[in-house]
């Protein structure tokens, strides 16, 4: 759902930050305090709603429970050691895009 986040000025309307998170919700909030008002653009987000199917399709699927184990199993020890070393910030770097390609890959 479109939810509009600059319809009112009236902060006990603001848009919540559980129906369309944390940034669009603040970004309500700044446009509900009237001398911010003008400063702040006309805005809409997307309801945490209208993700919600998409997120347990994901969730439920056996490539999501299998990167989730990946990630528990073998990564914990290695995230460890790379937030340790510059080096190994690299490695990390490295691993988040292998990662993300897995993500891709399976959805």
């Amino acid at each position: 759902m479109l939810v509009p986040l600059t319809a009112s000025n009236d902060a006990a309307t603001a848009t919540s930050s559980s129906a369309v998170g944390g940034k669009a919700s603040s970004l309500a909030k700044l446009y509900s305090i009237p001398a911010l008002h003008d400063h702040v653009p006309k805005s809409f987000a997307l309801s945490t709603s209208f993700f919600q199917d998409w997120v347990d399709v994901i969730t439920r699927s056996d490539g999501y429970a299998q990167i989730i184990r990946d990630v528990e199993e073998n990564n914990r020890n290695k995230i460890e050691r790379s937030i340790s070393s510059a080096e190994g910030g690299e490695e990390l770097a490295r691993a988040c895009d292998t990662l993300k390609e897995t993500c891709l890959s399976n959805f």
